[in-house]
């Protein structure tokens, strides 16, 4: 419960959309196009889903009902809750994934381009080095992540420095935790990828410690603010 309250109070900080917001229902249906098909696999999808509805033989109806209602329940569900990011709706890959493939069953070259496909994608965006991304409502520079709540991205082999090629980061969260103790307040300045205030206190939380961890902000804290805190952990 601790964890998932830290992550509602980021959502009204990072600006999330509600699901009283057109963008709050459009959030997670962009987000599968967006950072689990792209433009191709999307493509194919829509047209899957076409022809779908035009299929009525070849395949147990109620299997692929199963799957439809995995589907939509889970954004139905996801959209409701206050906090969103796209890395939320990951189970429902492989529902995904079914409806994706199986409308094109009967053409057996159609489903073997569509996994070829699939799978230089997640090469692309695993091993390449070079960041590269086409989309459209971006943000740049966008160091709050905030351009996730509207942008349409076509392709890309990155995500927040999240995704591509793999890093050797060791911030030693541990060691930190060890340092500071298990209650007090911490002011926390660095906003890296991996290394930040809402992922040192959920940290935290794991460990069952009572800190309080705020972030100091992008604006220099003065000398008397800085006094508030126990502990200030920066990064060179």
């Amino acid at each position: 419960m601790g964890r998932f309250q830290i992550t509602a109070q980021a959502a009204v900080g990072e600006g999330d959309p509600g699901w009283d917001q057109v963008l709050g229902w459009v959030y997670y249906p962009r987000s599968l196009a967006s950072y689990y098909l792209y433009l191709p696999l999307t493509v194919l999808c829509v047209c899957g889903v076409t022809m779908a509805g035009r299929q009525r033989n070849g395949i147990d109806q109620r299997l692929l009902q199963f799957h439809w209602w995995w589907l939509l329940g889970g954004l139905f569900f996801m959209t409701l809750l206050p906090a969103k990011d796209p890395r939320y709706i990951m189970p429902l890959a492989c529902p995904l994934a079914i409806l994706l493939v199986a409308p094109w069953r009967q053409r057996r070259s159609w489903v073997i381009g569509i996994l070829v496909l699939a799978f230089f994608q997640m090469l692309s965006v695993s091993f390449l080095t070079s960041p590269y991304k086409i989309a459209l409502f971006d943000e740049v520079p966008d160091p709050d992540y905030r351009s996730i709540r509207q942008e349409w991205v076509f392709y890309q082999t990155h995500y927040f420095d999240i995704s591509g090629p793999p890093r050797r980061e060791d911030w030693e969260t541990e060691k930190i935790l060890d340092a500071v103790g298990t209650s007090g307040r911490v002011g926390f300045l660095p906003d890296a990828a991996r290394f930040n205030p809402v992922t040192f206190e959920l940290s935290a939380v794991q460990r069952k410690t009572e800190l309080e961890v705020v972030f100091l902000g992008e604006s220099s804290p003065s000398a008397e603010s800085l006094s508030e805190f126990d502990f200030v952990i920066g990064k060179t």
